[in-house]
């Protein structure tokens, strides 16, 4: 099985409380970290990121991930709003990504 590459959006305090999910997974692994950088997001070694930002950006980060074919997990909210969740699970449903809870490894098909 090939490692799942998870990029890190976010390099404040809270993200390595984010990173220690990953590294239960020894398929997974932490292979970029970095605040707000669509770099990471057009970088296509990583399978997946794991969003560490303010709640408020949560939503438009998610967005822009799934647009560039990521996997997207973070912890809740997803959106702060009614219109932010709805552009996001249209966005989901349409490339099918995934939204999971970075604490609890729980799964959510939106």
């Amino acid at each position: 099985m090939a490692t799942l590459k998870v990029g890190m959006i976010g390099a404040g305090a809270i993200s390595a409380s984010h990173i220690k999910p990953v590294q239960r997974y020894a398929d997974a692994e932490v292979v970029a970290i970095a605040d707000k950088n669509p770099d990471l997001l057009a970088d296509a070694d990583i399978d997946a990121v794991m969003v560490a930002l303010p709640n408020f950006l949560h939503a438009s980060v998610s967005i822009d991930a799934l647009n560039a074919g990521k996997h997207v997990i973070l912890e809740k909210p997803f959106a702060l709003n009614k219109q932010e969740a709805q552009q996001a699970m249209t966005v989901q449903k349409i490339i099918d990504g995934i939204y999971e809870s970075a604490r609890t490894g729980s799964e959510v098909r939106i």
